[in-house]
């Protein structure tokens, strides 16, 4: 024997009339419950990129401004002899550049090498990639690091620091042998500067 279900009823449909006399109603509950007009909210959205990993936003730099401090590199130890180093820090002093407060972008100058980086809690990381040509037909890549810490407490500790250097084959064949390197970095005040060395600005240059 079989049963048979009774079809299920589909949704109502209001007419027209039916469909305006229940907005009508809707309407004017509304208006007997006193609801109050709710004025729309604005979001402020950053850009895509703009925000730094966590998606935390920070000032990046202390109200302190931004210091200097005189870099002075020591004897540097090479895994062999022989290896040639793209690097100026031997050549010359350089100096750091740095938020006094110890948290932002920072930056050192040996010559014309540029080390580009930041400090975070104190501690400075700093790195420079270059690339030449060699006498061996080969193409080869460097990449010198600066690291140490550098603020504490929003003065400068004066503790040297460490650098690192790397170099790798990018293209070529029967290449020479890779080098590396490293030594440490003397941190000291430049000579008549003020105890937290603030960058000069123009207007300062120009009064002397």
């Amino acid at each position: 024997m079989t049963v048979r279900t009774p079809p299920r009823p589909g949704p109502r449909v209001l007419g027209l009339a039916s469909a305006v006399a229940v907005a009508a109603a809707a309407v004017a509950c509304a208006g007997t419950r006193g609801m109050s007009a709710q004025a729309p909210v604005e979001l402020q959205i950053a850009p895509l990129g703009s925000l730094p990993e966590g998606g935390i936003v920070t000032t990046g730099e202390q109200a302190s401004g931004r210091c200097s401090l005189r870099l002075v590199a020591g004897r540097i130890q090479k895994s062999s002899p022989g290896c040639f180093l793209d690097e100026h820090i031997s050549k010359a002093p350089g100096h750091v550049f740095y938020p006094c407060g110890g948290e932002g972008p920072a930056e050192a100058e040996f010559g014309d090498q540029r080390y580009a980086g930041r400090v975070h809690n104190g501690e400075i990381e700093l790195e420079l990639s270059t690339e030449l040509d060699w006498e061996d037909g080969c193409r080869w890549g460097t990449r010198a690091v600066i690291t140490g810490a550098l603020v504490s407490n929003g003065e400068p500790t004066l503790k040297p620091l460490s650098w690192e250097y790397q170099d790798r084959v990018l293209t070529g064949t029967d290449c020479s042998g890779v080098c590396s390197a490293k030594t440490s970095i003397a941190v000291t005040r430049a000579k008549g500067s003020a105890p937290d060395m603030p960058v000069a600005t123009e207007d300062d240059e120009d009064d002397d």
